[in-house]
């Protein structure tokens, strides 16, 4: 019995795809994280202040190296930028202390303690892994892809304490009423 071979031409789809680098990800734009500060935007100087950045895993479709293809963002590191000067990087975006079951003004792993009373600007950056799909295989990204969240103004006030013989409500003319 003969055997013949016939030569098959390579289909598009198991065609090499090339490794994909952040720069061929240009068109696509991770989704810009959400920020807030506990307690309302306010913080008091000398006293931690809470700052959340919101990120999750997302895809977004579109076409990569004449291919359809969908890319998955992961959110994988956070940069605060407290804008006196100091910057912390975390892997996670933090959370309410509600959430955290604390009372307020206690450390979390997002807080920060600004020294003196002023308005300072507040910057978050999400850094996200990527992985793109291309229906057939799948290639992740060396690197990552960096998204920042609207800068926030933040008020830190000065908090001052007295002893007072009375409260206010027993006597609105007391100091600090």
């Amino acid at each position: 019995m003969d055997l013949l071979y016939e030569q098959i031409p390579q289909d598009e789809a198991t065609e090499e795809i090339p490794a994909v680098t952040v720069a061929d990800l240009a068109a696509f734009t991770p989704q810009r994280p959400s920020f807030a500060a506990e307690p309302a935007g306010l913080g008091v100087a000398g006293l931690p202040t809470n700052v959340i950045a919101g990120a999750s895993e997302h895809t977004i479709a579109g076409t990569l190296f004449g291919r359809p293809v969908t890319v998955r963002f992961t959110p994988v590191g956070f940069r605060f930028d407290y804008g006196d000067g100091a910057i912390s990087t975390t892997s996670t975006g933090g959370a309410p202390w509600a959430a955290l079951g604390q009372a307020q003004f206690t450390p979390t792993p997002t807080s920060h303690t600004f020294v003196s009373p002023g308005d300072y600007t507040v910057t978050v950056s999400v850094a996200y892994a990527a992985v793109v799909d291309f229906g057939v295989t799948t290639r992740a990204v060396n690197g990552t892809v960096v998204a920042d969240a609207a800068p926030q103004a933040l008020r830190v006030l000065e908090a001052r304490t007295a002893l007072v013989n009375q409260t206010c409500a027993q006597n609105p003319r007391g100091p600090g009423c």
